[in-house]
């Protein structure tokens, strides 16, 4: 099978370019394993998918931490108002005569 030529936007000769990158991991579009040295500028477009994978993962993620946050503070809330509302009451008491 013939392979295309390579050839680099930079006028390299790619086994000697800085630019050549070693790219480890999964491929974020189709989940194979990736293991390849290439050139930085050609694997642009595949680290900006894994990126904004990982930026929506991210959001997600605090997304459910605030949930729990709000959760926890509407209860903790509760709390004090039921607390404030028993001492009223006892102080409401405290002043009928009786």
């Amino acid at each position: 099978m013939n392979e295309p030529a390579k050839t680099c936007p930079l006028g390299h000769e790619c086994h000697r370019c800085l630019w050549l990158v070693t790219l480890r991991g999964q491929n974020p579009q189709t989940g194979e394993e990736v293991d390849r040295r290439e050139c930085a500028l050609t694997a642009i477009p595949l680290l900006l998918v894994e990126n904004a994978q990982q930026g929506r993962q991210t959001a997600a993620s605090v997304e459910s931490f605030r949930n729990e946050m709000v959760r926890g503070n509407n209860a903790f809330l509760g709390m004090l108002q039921y607390r404030q509302n028993e001492e009223e009451m006892m102080a409401h008491q405290m002043r009928l005569p009786g």
